[in-house]
């Protein structure tokens, strides 16, 4: 081994000697800059420097309180916010199948394996979301002429017409399921609820 280098194995790394700590970057102030070289402004350190100047500058910094901190606590505590509840969605698949039993409530076609259960598209009615289904129990018995071209797509129809089209089809399909008895019992009905 080398001197100087008690304890360190020959792993490439080379001790820190004093001329190491005395290094800076030559600015535009010394004799050995170079124009036509690194013109970039590095800028200085901290270590750099002397211990008055970095004083100095760090007195001139606005002083912030550091937050005082207890053993096993990272942050103030902040008030806590109540979550809102979870909403519960209507789930039947019972349901759902059974709306393919009967005609759709639109136009009165019969044809099997083209109606289906349609679902609300508004937030107000069963609890819409963003890539979530309204309830099941907020459905419409449509065939497959009605429900895409007319009430998903709309482009012949305006909000207002596809909403009114979808509630008079749900409120004939609520009871048609009823007549019949083909609404599951545990289901809840759902209530109308005025505009």
């Amino acid at each position: 081994m080398k001197p100087g280098t008690k304890g360190l194995k020959q792993s490439g790394f080379k001790p820190r000697s004093s001329s190491m700590g005395n290094s800076r970057r030559p600015s535009a102030a010394d004799d050995s800059y170079d124009p036509d070289g690194d013109t970039r402004d590095h800028g200085s350190s901290f270590r750099d420097r002397r211990p008055v100047e970095v004083e100095m500058e760090m007195e001139a910094l606005p002083h912030r309180p550091a937050p005082v901190l207890h053993r096993g606590t990272y942050a103030q505590v902040l008030p806590t916010v109540q979550a809102a509840p979870k909403r519960h969605y209507v789930r039947s698949p019972k349901l759902l199948f059974n709306c393919c039993l009967i005609p759709c409530q639109h136009c009165g076609r019969e044809e099997s394996g083209t109606v289906c259960g349609a679902h609300s598209n508004w937030v107000d009615w069963g609890g819409k979301g963003g890539h979530i289904k309204a309830d099941d129990n907020c459905i419409a018995a449509l065939c497959d002429l009605c429900h895409v071209p007319e009430l998903d797509q709309g482009a012949k129809l305006s909000r207002a017409e596809r909403r009114s089209m979808w509630l008079a089809a749900h409120l004939r399909t609520v009871n048609e399921l009823q007549d019949r008895g083909l609404w599951p019992a545990d289901v809840p009905v759902p209530v109308l609820q005025p505009d």
